[in-house]
């Protein structure tokens, strides 16, 4: 069975992207996600460096020690892939990157992607679930789409796609291309998801990263959408 998988079983997970400020900003809106019924959260720092970012998680960790399995990932937009998973914290629960290192105009378009998923091998100490960006945003248009998603199932555990650009969904014809390609590997989608258009993919993508459909402003979660958007993928 896929890590993922052993993690999130049911048919459709939400993970809210937190935009990381401070301390108390990244706790308020970790607890409007958990109170809410999201499945987990990623933290992403826009405004301060990757070891600010790690504080505030070791901070949120120990915030939530009596619920040791409550899921908190990391993006460290810093860090390139094989950095970040040397320096994410032994208990962060899932990484994602932008970019897992695909390029279809090399001769061997995976070979940093087998670098970096070798480095989460090597990492004896981290087991956790690794997000890896394909055909990602503000990224080279993968021409070959099928073939590149099919190869990718093999250095990451979960294939993470996205929209043209920040809040724009990706084609629904996108999605399709890549599930017939990587059958019941997980899939995730990271921009653009909202409770207006969530239910066509919610057929085709295991698990949904939300910030924008979700928030007030860039920094502040909107409590209704996050249960808006609960209660849509928990009634499919």
């Amino acid at each position: 069975m896929y890590l993922y998988k052993k993690i999130f079983p049911k048919k459709n997970s939400l993970i809210i992207v937190i935009h990381a400020e401070s301390r108390m900003q990244a706790f308020l809106n970790t607890d409007i996600a958990k109170t809410s019924g999201a499945d987990g959260v990623f933290l992403i720092n826009h405004k301060c460096g990757y070891e600010e970012l790690t504080f505030i998680y070791e901070n949120l960790r120990f915030c939530f020690q009596h619920e040791s399995n409550w899921w908190i990932g990391m993006n460290y937009l810093d860090l390139n892939p094989a950095q970040a998973i040397k320096k994410i914290p032994f208990d962060a629960s899932g990484l994602w990157v932008d970019n897992a290192g695909i390029d279809e105009n090399k001769e061997d378009p995976f070979e940093e992607a087998k670098i970096n998923w070798q480095t989460k091998l090597d990492r004896k100490d981290w087991r956790g679930i690794y997000f890896g960006g394909v055909a990602f945003k503000y990224q080279k248009e993968v021409l070959d789409l099928d073939t590149i998603a099919s190869r990718a199932r093999n250095y990451m555990d979960v294939i993470t796609t996205s929209g043209k650009a920040t809040g724009l969904p990706p084609g629904l014809k996108k999605i399709e291309i890549m599930r017939r390609a990587i059958k019941d590997f997980p899939l995730a989608v990271a921009s653009g998801v909202n409770a207006g258009n969530i239910r066509k993919y919610l057929p085709l993508v295991d698990c949904f990263l939300v910030a924008t459909g979700v928030s007030r402003t860039f920094f502040e979660l909107d409590e209704e959408k996050v249960k808006e958007i609960v209660r849509i993928i928990n009634s499919y």
